[in-house]
């Protein structure tokens, strides 16, 4: 039913279309890892814990944006 999932995350208030909100999850399930709202600017939460490539594929500006791909 669902593809596979594999380090997503999800951080605290945010919601599907329908308003369903997402509960206790899992990097590699449709949930998504829970991270805080203070940490979804942060390299570490996406390079460091579930291994996101930042050198070819993700960019971030530490603490000012989300993380973006390269070509953005």
């Amino acid at each position: 039913m669902f593809p596979d999932f594999i380090n997503n995350v999800a951080w605290e208030g945010m919601e599907a279309l329908g308003g369903i909100t997402f509960g206790v999850g899992e990097a590699n399930n449709k949930n998504g890892a829970d991270i805080m709202t203070v940490h979804t600017k942060q390299l570490v939460t996406y390079g460091g814990v579930l291994g996101w490539d930042f050198t070819n594929i993700w960019k971030i500006d530490e603490g000012i944006s989300y993380p973006k791909l390269q070509w953005e």
